[in-house]
């Protein structure tokens, strides 16, 4: 049984904590081997306060795994080397901390060609062809399907219904950070299809739900 760490630089509710908790669950539950979390509580890019690690969300982890702080690369070292393996999901361009006690992996996000640590790949198939030719190997975010889809579709009803949702209502979500929206050609793009929604919706039942 392989002993992994798994580093995010903090611990909230956006999209790299969920993809390498989703990591962990698999990693022990899939694969049988050892599961753990390691973070620095200081880190934060301001002003996106986003960033920061949040109480809640490392009180909910330290039920399922065993979760350990650092604030410098020394000590992010003296805690890797109790493992066999430290799986970093970070932009991709060489940055520090450096692990240099034990294995790493390094899992690139973004539009960089750095490859540094022992093992160096992309999020997407994409990012691969785009970045380097399909050279770099690419390793796809988990998304786990619904195991129970009736158990599923009651949630479903349920959370509508907390909400103040209507059975029939229709709902348009968005994923990402508050600061994250950003892209100036991508916002015209979709003011355009909402606006097409709701020209399609306005003269039915149903009632366009935007969260932001």
């Amino acid at each position: 049984m392989a002993k992994v760490l798994f580093h995010s630089l903090s611990l909230n509710f956006r999209g790299v904590t969920n993809s390498i908790v989703d990591y962990c669950i698999h990693n022990r539950d899939v694969l049988g081997n050892e599961s753990a979390i390691v973070y620095n509580p200081k880190f934060k890019i301001e002003p996106d306060l986003e960033t920061s690690s949040k109480k809640s969300v490392v009180a909910y982890l330290k039920r399922f795994f065993p979760v350990y702080e650092y604030e410098t690369e020394d000590e992010l070292n003296r805690i890797s080397e109790k493992f066999d393996l430290v799986y970093s999901q970070v932009s991709g361009n060489k940055t520090p901390p450096y692990i240099t006690s034990t294995k790493s992996a390094i899992h690139a996000v973004f539009q960089y060609k750095e490859p540094y640590g022992d093992r160096y790949a992309y999020i997407s198939k994409w990012l691969s062809d785009h970045m380097s030719n399909g050279e770099i190997p690419y390793v796809p975010l988990i998304v786990d399907m619904p195991r129970n889809p009736e158990k599923e579709a009651q949630m479903r009803a349920e959370m509508r219904k907390n909400l103040g949702i209507g059975k029939n209502d229709f709902v348009v979500g968005r994923i990402g950070g508050y600061m994250t929206f950003d892209i100036p050609f991508v916002l015209p793009r979709h003011i355009m299809t909402l606006s097409l929604y709701l020209q399609i919706l306005k003269n039915s039942q149903y009632i366009l739900i935007l969260f932001m």
